[in-house]
């Protein structure tokens, strides 16, 4: 799809090619504080996940509550080609909420502190092991798909994880997941944490990463460096805190930076963003990756000729593949070329270079007292144009 620069070759070698990625907007993203989902949302989000091209998304917390079962019923109803995951701890409770669902996969967690194990739990510390045997067999029996987790993972002994995940691969999980929930991990951490547990327990491994330190997405390339088969994300960068790796930066790294066919349409990514934060309530910021105002826009003179040349130099993928287009800013690092662009493709002015130069200072005077820049109307300010007519003009030039 894209001519490939040197770091994308090297990147190319590095990533399995049956990688997936797992979307968990419904569940973790909707513990994102102050997030609720209605039915209605989460049909209209799972629906819109699947137009995207995404096959794995975890649904819900069977147990949470009766609303929470009935919603996941509603999006197992839908009969949508994809493998759809619910959340349970490990008691048969959970599990039996699941089953009676029609959940045919889940992710069984085992809370990371050991306090809590012993104290809500009930399970000595020297008991865990048979514990994890006992459900994962349960859930089996229950002709239901195991994922074993480790809640809080990246903090937990490296004998200890083992210990577990090994417990549960033996009585029938087919995966694990390593989760840095509290987001404290770096990305040569995670790509040796995730390298050591491939070469321990010779399994599947997914990776599930919060952004508490602005380092989820990385961490998320780096566990899929070290042969993590599954990436978990949310749309939006939803989920507790600071919330988990973005669903749409981890796709388009994988795809635009080690050539990964992952079977995303790329054209719908920016329809489920919108769907998502209108659901959720929340805003995106300016800088936000990928979908945030500032992406594509340029004001900078030399990035911004750069665009207007058609080259490829200031931006990490054409924006037209998310259905998104260049902008051109005026302001106080603008340059010559952008003012001509004005000129000739909005205004239909011709001025000469002197004109032009005149011009250009007036618009990064205008910018400096931060007032809004107005072409037109600063032509007119220099005696450019007769015309006493304000047009007014959008300050960001779309480019296509």
């Amino acid at each position: 799809m894209f001519e490939k620069n040197l770091i994308q070759r090297a990147n190319q070698v590095l990533i399995r090619e049956n990688v997936r990625v797992l979307d968990n907007t419904l569940r973790d993203g909707e513990q994102t504080p102050g997030v609720v989902f209605s039915r209605r949302d989460k049909l209209d989000i799972i629906r819109s996940l699947w137009l995207c091209g995404v096959k794995d998304a975890e649904i819900g917390f069977p147990a949470n509550s009766e609303s929470e079962r009935e919603s996941i019923r509603a999006i197992l109803n839908e009969a949508l080609p994809m493998r759809l995951t619910g959340l349970c701890r490990l008691n048969k409770m959970d599990i039996d909420y699941a089953s009676e669902c029609g959940l045919k996969y889940i992710t069984l967690f085992l809370p990371g502190s050991k306090i809590y194990i012993e104290k809500n739990l009930k399970i000595s510390l020297s008991n865990i092991s048979d514990a994890i045997k006992k459900i994962v067999a349960y859930a089996i029996h229950k002709k239901i798909n195991v994922k074993f987790s480790c809640e809080n993972a990246s903090r937990m002994q490296l004998e200890d994880l083992i210990k577990y995940y090994d417990a549960a691969l033996q009585n029938g999980a087919s995966i694990i997941s390593f989760p840095d929930t509290a987001g404290v991990m770096t990305p040569t951490a995670m790509y040796k944490c995730i390298s050591i547990l491939r070469q321990e327990l010779k399994c599947e491994i997914s990776a599930h990463c919060h952004d508490d330190l602005g380092l989820a997405t990385a961490n998320t390339l780096a566990a899929a460096e070290a042969g993590a088969i599954e990436l978990q994300t949310c749309v939006n960068s939803l989920g507790e805190r600071a919330g988990n790796a973005s669903f749409q930066e981890v796709v388009l790294a994988l795809i635009t930076q080690y050539d990964c066919d992952l079977k995303i349409n790329l054209s719908n990514l920016k329809s489920l963003s919108d769907l998502v934060y209108e659901r959720s309530g929340l805003k995106s910021s300016f800088n936000s990756p990928i979908f945030g105002e500032n992406v594509f826009r340029h004001e900078s003179a030399i990035h911004a000729t750069s665009v207007l040349r058609g080259e490829n130099l200031y931006e990490p993928f054409p924006p037209a593949i998310i259905g998104r287009a260049h902008e051109i800013v005026l302001g106080k690092h603008s340059g010559i070329a952008s003012i001509e662009y004005y000129l000739e493709h909005i205004l239909k002015i011709k001025l000469n270079r002197d004109q032009i130069k005149q011009l250009l200072n007036e618009v990064k005077e205008t910018s400096e007292k931060k007032s809004p820049v107005n072409l037109y109307f600063l032509c007119q300010k220099l005696g450019f144009v007769s015309d006493p007519t304000t047009t007014s003009f959008n300050l960001f030039l779309h480019l296509q």
